[in-house]
């Protein structure tokens, strides 16, 4: 079967057409999309009920309207996700470690199909959108509970955490890094809000999405917060300097009252990170000095600092050991352990660690260059920068008319991919079951080509014959 590359109109009235003629099958399909976008940000076990049922409701009606995938055909996302699968699958041939350690890192792109399955009812993105972000909130719920569940002495409500560290039902760093990619999802209101309501929603759960990053005691995810903070506020100054249509927003407050209600936010949510958590951050932030002391000084790389330090360095050896294709998924632990052992004299430090030899190298990029190459490496950051790039951009409109700047929740997905970016500095996003699997939502979410959202109201339908609408 081929097809061909589609209009905008075209693929409007495609998704539009295939709603009108199966409106029972599209709601069951929206009934499933919505709890895999939801369940997201909810513990493994959830997660992993989440993704089937849609993925079945997907192939059951692909067999009569298959011809909705016309347009993936042509998305990058879709093709470089595809290439990053094969890739990393081909790595089984040579990676150092055993099938079932490879199985066991490759396995989470069992998500990827979470890609063709979201498609059909694209032309619900925003609710879909939606239910991720409210999924994040009731993760924000959980360190609520166990917040409260530690402050009244009660046992059910409180999650087997370090005393100084609450992250709710996530580990501290995976929690660390979800929260980041809310808290792109949220900035994106923020920062680039259609209304003045948007803005406030996103200014309000940005707040409080910064007050769970700082209670989870994850450090990377502090420093990913800032970065995704920085990258919102940067795209907003951009568009603000090119001089684009101000949205409505942007008309009612004007610049300098915008100017002055953007700095009292962050004056209230930096006062409100403090009381949340000033003492959790500024023990970690003291622990952090003194960990990176004992490393650079005295050579001692038995702590926590420490060992990831380590852990980039064996990386970085992996890739100019085998630059070009890397030492396999699933190789990583294995190849450290064989190079530990070859070494007569250990250097200091590595056998030091009882953190070490780690599953992975505790960073999104480093860790895929390790396993897989420059080669994975290549698709992995292109994959990324695309979908980046997708989900800033307004899908275009009749007649070919240039493509417009996305905005507010809109805007939400490629902002949390930016988050996943910016706590990737310190885990491994694509390894870890929970935010692999945001990668794979938030990549199904930044198609270029997407149907625009309501097109039953604004596309006409019109009757197709085989021929039509690029099938064939």
């Amino acid at each position: 079967m081929a097809w061909k590359r589609q209009s905008q109109v075209e693929v409007d009235s495609l998704f539009a057409g295939l709603k009108a003629r199966d409106p029972l099958g599209h709601g069951i399909h929206v009934l499933f999309a919505l709890p895999a976008c939801f369940l997201a940000a909810f513990p493994t076990t959830w997660l992993e009920w989440a993704w089937w049922p849609v993925t079945v409701c997907f192939a059951v009606r692909m067999l009569s309207h298959h011809r909705v995938l016309g347009p993936l055909v042509w998305e990058w996302p879709a093709r470089l996700a595809l290439a990053w699968v094969l890739w990393a699958a081909l790595s089984l041939a040579w990676t150092a470690g055993t099938g079932q350690q490879w199985l066991a890192e490759w396995g989470v792109a069992r998500y990827a199909l979470l890609i063709p399955a979201l498609w059909p009812v694209m032309n619900e993105r925003r609710w879909l959108v939606g239910a991720l972000a409210l999924g994040a909130l009731c993760g924000n719920l959980s360190q609520v509970g166990h917040a409260i569940g530690v402050a009244a002495e009660i046992p059910w409500l409180v999650w087997p955490r370090l005393e100084d560290r609450n992250s709710g039902w996530w580990d501290p760093v995976v929690g660390g890094s979800v929260l980041c990619a809310a808290l792109g999802l949220h900035m994106a209101g923020l920062s680039l809000g259609r209304s003045v309501s948007e803005r406030i929603v996103g200014g309000v759960l940005s707040a409080a999405t910064l007050i769970a990053i700082a209670a989870t005691g994850t450090r990377g995810a502090w420093i990913g917060a800032a970065g995704v903070i920085g990258v919102a506020v940067m795209i907003a100054g951009w568009r603000a300097v090119r001089g684009q249509t101000p949205t409505a927003a942007e008309r009612s407050f004007g610049s300098s009252r915008m100017v002055i209600a953007a700095a009292l936010v962050v004056v209230l949510c930096g006062a409100a990170v403090w009381f949340a958590a000033g003492e959790t951050i500024t023990k970690r932030v003291g622990e952090a000095r003194e960990e990176l002391t004992r490393a650079v000084e005295h050579g001692d790389y038995s702590t926590f600092t420490g060992a990831r330090l380590t852990m980039w360095g064996w990386g970085v050896r992996a890739v100019a050991a085998h630059p070009i294709r890397g030492v396999g998924g699933g190789g990583y632990s294995p190849w450290v352990q064989g190079k530990m052992q070859e070494q007569s004299e250990p250097e200091t430090g590595i056998e030091a660690s009882p953190l070490l030899p780690h599953g992975h190298a505790h960073s999104w990029f480093l860790h895929a260059a390790a396993t897989t190459g420059v080669v994975g490496l290549g698709i992995m950051v292109a994959l990324v920068v695309v979908c980046v790039m997708n989900g800033m951009r307004e899908t275009a409109g009749a007649a070919g008319t240039e493509c417009r700047p996305t905005r507010g929740y809109d805007a939400g997905p490629a902002l949390a991919m930016v988050g996943l970016v910016c706590a990737g500095l310190f885990d491994s996003i694509h390894v870890n079951q929970q935010t692999a699997y945001w990668l794979w939502v938030l990549v199904a979410l930044c198609m270029a080509r997407r149907p625009r959202e309501a097109i039953g109201a604004r596309a006409k339908v019109t009757r197709q014959s085989p021929g039509a609408g690029g099938s064939a």
